[in-house]
């Protein structure tokens, strides 16, 4: 992935402190569980900078957007591993 922009010592806080609220409201959901935990945070820290550097989204629309887009790949994630169960089962 290639940034366009240069990223001050600002903007890293600002990534900095969003990345950790997302990531504790993913642990304190219990979706952070259903990854590798170095996994999901290498994921999550690649969408704070896709999200944040060339858009114009205010901090609690790029945490949201996070939050959705991991909760989406966990929930796909047991749906794929549960159809993976059930065909193991009906063998």
């Amino acid at each position: 992935m290639s940034y366009p922009r240069i990223v001050g010592p600002e903007a890293l806080s600002q990534f900095y402190a969003i990345f950790d609220e997302v990531w504790a409201q993913l642990v304190a959901d219990g979706v952070a569980t259903s990854f590798n935990t170095g996994e999901v945070r290498t994921r999550l820290a690649n969408k704070v900078l896709a999200f944040s550097i060339p858009s114009r989204w205010s901090d609690i629309q790029i945490k949201e957007l996070l939050v959705r887009a991991i909760r989406n790949e966990a929930a796909r994630k047991n749906r794929i591993g549960a159809r993976t169960r059930y065909a193991l089962s009906a063998r």
